[in-house]
């Protein structure tokens, strides 16, 4: 799992927030709340995004991405 785990956040003006993977993948959360991973739709959380921090996101994406990949 360490190779999932996010290293840095970073949000622009533009209401765009990414995170980088140690593994080098990239995640990103549009203010929407459309995730994506390495470019590719992942998830919506238009749900959740006003309740909870970006870091809770970014993390519950990434340790969803390995529990896919692990399978």
């Amino acid at each position: 799992m360490s190779e999932f785990t996010v290293i840095s956040i970073e949000e622009t003006d533009d209401g765009i927030a990414f995170a980088k993977l140690k593994n080098g993948d990239d995640l990103s959360l549009a203010s929407n709340g459309v995730a994506r991973y390495n470019g590719s739709l992942f998830k919506d959380y238009s749900d959740i995004i006003s309740h909870v921090t970006l870091e809770t996101i970014f993390d519950a994406m990434s340790h969803e991405i390995y529990n896919k990949m692990k399978r």
